[in-house]
């Protein structure tokens, strides 16, 4: 048996990289500081809470593969993922410290869909810099239709290194919809229900 146990997640501030500024430009004159600093104090109780559940399942970590929103396949993973722990992102400190519990990371995706993915944000940052922070549901749908791309990828590299007897962890961003691409026989769990994490991160 193959089994995958999926965590739906929310970035941190930390996760966005060379976009952190104008993400936290774009946040804040969309919700001001009062919002932004609650909404901040939401992800970061989050992610604490993530970590008290990775820590209860008490994975056997040897036999744990760990698959990352972002993260592409590229040689450096490890290097990438202690990278992003050491700047402060609570996501990559539990990858991180479950790699040195003796997890393998693994690279998840496709490097040139990340790069349209990227520019995908910076237009929508630049193009609605006063859009509410929610999305309207047919926004939504164009989002998660234009991220099948990339949930078609990580299915296939789940497939690819995912072996029976293993287990592999998934963190993945909510809008995200990689469950309906994989095969049969990977039995599927959530860490967290998605309508949880939505519940614990809303401001």
């Amino acid at each position: 048996m193959r089994q995958l146990i999926i965590v739906p997640i929310v970035h941190g501030e930390e996760d966005t990289g060379s976009l952190r500024a104008e993400v936290d430009r774009a946040f804040r004159r969309r919700l001001g500081k009062y919002k932004l600093d609650a909404h901040k104090r939401a992800i970061r109780d989050f992610w604490s809470r993530v970590g008290q559940l990775v820590q209860e399942r008490d994975f056997d970590a040897a036999s744990v593969l760990i698959y990352q929103d972002g993260l592409p396949v590229c040689g450096r993973e490890l290097e990438m993922v202690r990278e992003l722990a050491a700047s402060g992102s609570q996501n990559h400190q539990i990858v991180a410290n479950m790699v040195d519990r003796g997890a393998s990371i693994v690279g998840t995706e496709d490097p040139s869909l990340i790069v349209q993915e990227l520019q995908r944000i910076k237009k929508q940052i630049s193009a609605r810099p006063h859009a509410p922070r929610r999305a309207a549901p047919s926004s939504r749908a164009a989002i998660a239709k234009s991220l099948e791309p990339r949930d078609r990828f990580i299915a296939a590299r789940i497939d690819q290194t995912l072996n029976h007897g293993q287990i592999g962890l998934l963190f993945i961003g909510l809008m995200h919809d990689v469950r309906p691409h994989l095969p049969a026989d990977i039995e599927v769990e959530y860490l967290i229900e998605p309508t949880a994490v939505l519940q614990m991160t809303a401001s």
